[in-house]
Parts: structure tokens; C-alpha cells; sequence
């Protein structure tokens, strides 16, 4: 079964939560709003701002704000900052080691496969 990770679930749900905010907003307030545990926001918000998706300012005025509008985020930037580049399958990987790629039927129908389901989340934005 393809599954995206809850992580990545609970990620975009942050960022479409702070997509509708015009504030900074701080790791308790947003764990407040979208009733995630601290932990998790905080760690998601750590991934979400290493990735470039958010900017963090410090002080009283401080907190994380997106560093675009969230029409302009896509579901695929939000995933792969948290579980990393997407693949359905190990030959898929960009770094993969697969004793049987050079004599499978199937590699090419994975690849195209995940390059669909890529296309797919980098065209859809967040929140939407």
C-alpha cells in the first residue's frame, strides 16, 4: 500500500494552519490550534523550517510563518521535508540497490508510476 507518513499528514495540516495565519505564531499556539502534541509540532516545525517552507523569528513578536503565500506550497515540498523524496518502490530511489534492476519487467512501470504520483503532489497545493 502506498501511505504517506502521519508526520507528513500532520505537516501539511500545520502549514495549511499557518497559511491562514498573518502572524508568527509559536510551537504552543500552533499545537493549540490544530490540537497536534508539542513534541510532534515542534519537530515538524523544525523539519518544515531546515526545508525552507517556514522562517522563524525569535522574541516577544516572534514564532513560524510561512515563507510564501500557501497557494504557492505544494504537497510534495511538505512531504519530502519530512519523509524524505518520494518513492513507491526501492528501484524508484534515487539511490537504490536492487540485486534484480537491470533484469526486471517492471522497473519501468514503477518509475512511471512514481513520477505520476510526484507530478501529482508538486501540482497540488496545500490546503486546497
Amino acid at each position: 500500500m502506498l501511505r504517506i507518513s502521519k508526520l507528513a499528514d500532520y505537516a501539511c495540516i500545520l502549514m495549511a494552519y499557518l497559511g491562514r495565519q498573518n502572524i508568527p505564531l509559536s510551537a504552543v499556539e500552533i499545537s493549540t490550534a490544530t490540537h497536534l502534541q508539542l513534541p510532534t509540532v515542534r519537530k515538524l516545525l523544525k523539519a518544515l523550517n531546515k526545508a525552507g517552507l517556514l522562517k522563524a523569528s525569535r522574541g516577544v513578536q516572534g514564532g513560524y510563518q510561512l515563507v510564501k503565500p500557501l497557494k504557492g506550497i505544494m504537497l510534495l515540498a511538505i512531504i519530502e521535508a519530512v519523509d524524505g523524496p518520494i518513492a513507491v518502490t526501492s528501484c524508484a530511489q534515487v539511490k537504490h540497490s536492487c540485486d534484480i534492476s537491470q533484469h526486471c519487467p517492471n522497473q519501468a512501470n514503477w518509475l512511471s508510476i512514481n513520477r505520476v504520483v510526484r507530478d501529482a503532489l508538486a501540482h497540488m497545493p496545500v490546503g486546497y
